[in-house]
This record gives C-alpha cells, structure tokens and sequence, in this order.
C-alpha cells in the first residue's frame, strides 16, 4: 500500500471505531532491499509515516522504526507525531529499556545494531528462535544452553 491508500484505511478504521493503529512500514519481503535496509539503520526511521496517519485521524497512533533512545521517544510524542512508541526490537535487544530510561541510565543500554544483517529477523524467517547479535556474550551463552 502507498502512504495515500493507507490514510485513506486508516480513516476507515478509525470512523469504524478501532481503539489505536500501529503503523508500519514494509514487508518480511521489502526489508532486504539495499534501500530500506540503509534507511532502517537511521532512529525513528518509520517516524514520519505515523505522524501522516496521525494527522488524518483521532484514534492513537502507535510508531515504531528504531526508536532506541528514550529521548527520542519522548520528543515523538512531545511533537505530536505519535501516540505511543512500538519498542518490538528495541525489547529483543534489551528488555529492561523502559527501565533504564525510566532511570536515566541510557548508557547501560543495549542498543538494537543495525548492522548485524537482520540476525534476529533471518532467523525468525527459517523459523528458528531468534537471537540479538548485541547481547553480551553472557547472554548469548544462556540462550544458547537453552534452545541448542
């Protein structure tokens, strides 16, 4: 679907009386393509397509795309480009995030890195159990003992 078709479903959705729509740009098919696999390296890469749908409708607005800073998730909302922030890979990475933002302590994060190649994703696609290739090495080895 273009932006235009997907604003045009959205008001229907939401004149239907959906509750929120999580927006969402691509397919387990477009993501390899050189193109969108350098655009998702950048923050909040998906940020504007929410922010569209969020200016044709009065139902929430979730986005997501790499919001990996709590600081730019705050400004996302602060800026009213979204309702709420999607964290799907930002929560595989580290699930204590919400945490760590909560406390300030931003530096004890573990980043989502956008140039491992879509471990996580290529595994899931051949139906394996995922894995983040930014999990520390202590990490890795649990999850290891227990799906191998």
């Amino acid at each position: 679907m273009k932006l235009e078709e997907s604003v045009q479903f959205a008001k229907s959705l939401a004149q239907a009386g959906i509750d929120y729509i999580s927006v969402m740009g691509g397919t387990y098919e477009s993501f390899p393509r050189p193109e969108i696999v350098e655009k998702s390296k950048q923050e909040g890469y998906m940020l504007n397509l929410a922010a569209e749908i969020r200016s044709h409708v009065n139902v929430p607005i979730i986005a997501a795309g790499r919001m990996s800073t709590g600081a730019f998730a705050e400004k996302a909302i602060a800026e009213g480009k979204t309702d709420m922030i999607g964290l799907a890979r930002v929560l595989w990475a580290d699930p204590e995030w919400p945490k760590k933002v909560y406390e300030g302590r931003d530096a004890d994060i573990i980043h989502c890195n956008p140039d491992c190649g879509d471990a996580c994703m290529q595994m899931i696609v051949k139906g394996m159990p995922a894995l983040c290739a930014a999990w520390p090495a202590e990490k890795m080895k649990k999850w290891k003992a227990k799906f191998v």
